[in-house]
């Protein structure tokens, strides 16, 4: 077997420290990159969305504060807030379905199930009463068509709630994901260092042996 020479040891070994480094330098580049793209996606995408889905819930509760306003007094400025609530609500749903990525199929149906609840609210409960109040005047809270509507309310009020829930576990999700990356992130520095520091003891071990000792004797 042909003994190892010394310039050949000293290039394995350098091989050996530069393929080390490359690896981690591999790691902690792909680490970092996952991680900018779960901070992109928590402040452009899932933050954005948590907040809309809370918007839309103050939004929903003005729609039928004004719709129950106009109902009882045939005050016309309460016609003209719900009116703008139900454009403002529309906006946001929009906005929301645009912040909402692919993968968050739960997201997408609680919207769609909160629109088709709103749908059906103001269908037969909100503008039937908005009408009559138009036709005959204030209803007396009495009425059963307050009745229906307050049914109806509930059911859109339920969905709105299940939607800020979904968005803000989605929100938790990707800030548990994004500790996850940094930890991540952290532990391939300290390995990389370690790393480092291994090899340049290793090097000093054995160029001592390999040169200064033999030198010596």
């Amino acid at each position: 077997m042909r003994r190892w020479t010394l310039a050949r040891r000293v290039t394995t070994l350098v091989v050996l420290g530069w393929l080390l480094g490359m690896v981690a330098l591999v790691v902690l580049v792909l680490v970092t990159t996952d991680n900018e793209e779960a901070v992109d996606d928590l402040l452009n995408r899932v933050g954005p969305a948590r907040r809309t889905a809370s918007d839309l819930l103050t939004t929903v509760v003005e729609e039928q504060n004004s719709a129950r306003g106009f109902a009882l007094s045939g005050d016309p400025a309460r016609l003209t807030a719900y009116q703008a609530a139900v454009l403002r609500q529309e906006d946001q749903v929009s906005d929301l379905r645009e912040l909402v990525g692919p993968d968050d199929d739960q997201v997408l149906d609680q919207v769609h199930r909160l629109v088709a609840d709103l749908g059906a609210w103001r269908a037969q409960g909100a503008t039937p009463l908005v009408e009559a109040v138009q036709r005959t005047g204030p209803r007396p809270p009495a009425d059963q068509t307050y009745v229906l509507e307050q049914r109806l309310f509930a059911g859109a009020m339920a969905s709105a709630h299940t939607l800020v829930d979904v968005t803000s576990a989605r929100r938790d999700a990707a800030i548990g994901g994004l500790n996850g990356f940094r930890r991540l992130e952290m532990i391939a520095l300290i390995g990389g260092a370690l790393l480092a520091l291994l090899a340049g003891v290793a090097t000093l071990r054995l160029v001592r042996r390999w040169v200064i000792r033999p030198i010596e004797r």
